[in-house]
């Protein structure tokens, strides 16, 4: 984000700050009062999922499947700043990967390795450190700790 665009969520942040008392409901607030410009994105990425897409009586639905099924059609992203969703095809993603710091977030339940998608708490913690440490300090660290 741009300079402009953090001095408004940290006025943002300090305003419902003040209100609530609250410093988790504050920067989830504050940082979704924010309206920052794809451009000046960091390009943060959740990953919250791999969808294939199924008939169903006369309809095509979009399913969740697991991440390397054949018929996958493509994947899920949304960007920790902008909250824009980015569906992208199964033969683009490794270049789109490429070019975006992707977060994952794995859990094993049951013996199954699963993808914890939880992009509020991703976007909470990008949020939270820039009150704290400079922005680039801050998308470092998540890309150091996106990698698989």
């Amino acid at each position: 984000m741009n300079n402009s665009e953090l001095k408004a969520f940290l006025e943002e942040y300090k305003s419902v700050l003040k209100d609530s008392g609250n410093d988790k409901k504050s920067v989830r607030v504050a940082a979704s009062k924010t309206k920052i410009k794809e451009e000046n994105s960091n390009k943060i990425l959740v990953y919250v999922g791999t969808y294939k897409v199924d008939k169903y009586v006369s309809k095509a639905v979009e399913v969740l499947t697991y991440e390397n099924d054949p018929k996958a059609k493509y994947k899920r992203y949304v960007d920790i700043e902008t909250g824009n969703q980015y569906n992208v095809n199964m033969d683009t993603v490794d270049e789109f990967e490429k070019t975006h710091i992707i977060v994952y977030r794995e859990v094993v339940i049951n013996n199954l390795l699963i993808h914890y998608q939880n992009y509020e708490d991703v976007r909470e913690q990008f949020f939270k450190g820039i009150l704290t440490e400079p922005q680039e300090k801050v998308v470092l660290k998540l890309k150091n700790s996106s990698e698989r």
